[in-house]
């Protein structure tokens, strides 16, 4: 397995990934700038990626070129990271456990995993080598993650008193720190 991607190929991969389904959320966006800033990706590098990945999606020519045009720029991006990562001195580099996590947060953030996106995802794991029972497992991670936020949701709108329904979401919301602790450990080994 690669152990490291550039800063520059994860931006571009994170947002071909929000568009890869052709739905932009704001959940999605927020979750792109939250998630290169934890990276220190520089706002302005992570806009400029942004801008460029976008601008890419002009060459569409109709509605059936949009999975081809996607998936070329993404095929683009893996292969100028792995012939340019040897020589990446000046780039900040991302450790690939981590950037597998963030692609999943990044793809669940809008609470739907789409076909699309799980098409760029298992590019990435292919293209990188990475371990399949690591995919598997972060994926059922997500998962419960989405389904706890669900839950809380739910919890919010059932009418139970104020002071109950924040000691639930507050056992809640620690479920998921735990967990995300847990997989940063696991991101670490």
């Amino acid at each position: 397995m690669k152990d490291k991607i550039t800063d520059k190929a994860t931006a571009k991969l994170f947002y071909y990934l929000i568009l890869s389904d052709g739905k932009i959320t704001d959940e999605e966006e927020e979750k792109y700038v939250s998630i290169c800033k934890e990276l220190e990706i520089k706002n302005t590098y992570a806009e400029e990626c942004r801008e460029e990945c976008k601008k890419k999606l002009s060459m569409i020519i109709d509605e059936d070129d949009y999975d081809d045009i996607i998936t070329e720029n993404v095929q683009d991006v893996i292969r100028d990271d792995i012939d340019e990562n040897s020589f990446s001195i000046w780039s900040h580099m991302i450790p690939i456990k981590l950037f597998l996590w963030d692609l999943l947060c990044v793809a669940f953030s809008d609470g739907d995993y789409s076909a699309p996106e799980k098409k760029i995802v298992k590019k990435v794991i292919r293209a990188f080598d990475i371990e399949t029972s690591l995919y598997q497992e972060m994926v059922a991670v997500q998962d419960t993650v989405n389904a706890i936020k669900a839950e809380s949701e739910e919890l919010k709108d059932s009418g139970l008193p104020y002071r109950e329904v924040q000691q639930l979401d507050e056992e809640l919301q620690n479920r998921i720190k735990i967990i995300e602790q847990s997989v940063m450990l696991m991101i670490k080994e």
